[in-house]
């Protein structure tokens, strides 16, 4: 994550540093072209390929600074007025155009990036949609594939939702759910994978960890779950399935299913507990 941060801000201060150099360039062009001609409206370019890239802060430092180069290219051209306030009012027409334009472009960035994050999340519990899981997890075949390093994937039901919501309302089984995404992610590391499917069922990708790693993991997973409901006084507990590759080398969806028949399998066998396929 902290490298994929690390590239973001790279390429956000690259894009930077070339709007800064467009809008010296076009401040060049506006003096060299004379106070006659009028080619403001160019300094918009700069201004929107930076704003895109960066945050608001970026936007205002572009828009500040083709403002000064528009005042100061046309000054050193020739162009004069009869009273200094005409030159104030200019520049701060100039400014707050800049300044929108910039605003505009950050806020519909802003937009653009809320929408992609909620096209692949939960809305509710905030973790991984069904789609963007399948994506992680068609990625993490394919290196295991090529490194011949292991991974585990486990299916988790709830045990006894559906009494949750028909004796406390839906509202109480959203909280309980929001409550358990919290709890699966502070078991889980940051390179593992949390996703929920749908209703009561999540799964959960260990990188890097084969079959009997993975057994402490869910073990504790069990154990914390149920403590926690037995805090809240809810009968809840959870059913887990269990595939690893490459003990199971199958493709992601079939992967899923067989952790999937393994959960049914688990809740077959009494519920609160872990089958393994």
């Amino acid at each position: 994550m902290k490298s994929k941060n690390f590239g973001k801000e790279t390429w956000a201060r690259w894009y930077f540093e070339l709007a800064i150099m467009l809008i010296i360039l076009i401040g060049l062009l506006d003096y060299y072209t004379g106070a006659e001609l009028r080619i403001f409206p160019l300094y918009y370019i700069p201004i929107m390929l930076g704003a895109w890239n960066s945050r608001f802060r970026g936007a205002v430092l572009l828009a500040v600074f083709s403002a000064l180069a528009w005042i100061l290219s046309n000054y050193c051209a020739g162009l004069r007025f009869s009273h200094p306030y005409i030159w104030i009012a200019n520049i701060s027409a100039e400014l707050v155009s800049f300044l929108v334009v910039g605003g505009l472009i950050v806020r519909l960035r802003t937009a653009n990036s809320q929408e992609k994050m909620l096209a692949r999340s939960d809305s509710l519990t905030k973790l991984m949609n069904a789609r963007a899981f399948f994506e992680r997890l068609e990625n993490e075949l394919a290196r295991a594939q090529r490194y011949g390093r292991p991974f585990t994937i486990g299916y988790l039901d709830l045990d006894n939702f559906k009494t949750v919501n028909d004796h406390l309302g839906h509202r109480a089984g959203d909280n309980v759910l929001c409550l358990i995404a919290d709890l699966l992610r502070s078991l889980v590391r940051s390179s593992d994978t949390l996703a929920r499917l749908g209703g009561d069922e999540f799964v959960i990708l260990l990188a890097e960890t084969d079959r009997e790693q993975s057994r402490a993991v869910f073990a504790k997973i069990l154990a914390v779950l149920k403590e926690k409901m037995k805090e809240k006084e809810m009968p809840i507990t959870a059913s887990i399935g269990v595939v690893s590759y490459p003990e199971n080398m199958l493709s992601a969806e079939d992967l899923i299913s067989s952790a999937d028949a393994a959960m049914y399998l688990a809740k077959e066998a009494g519920k609160n507990r872990v089958e393994f396929k």
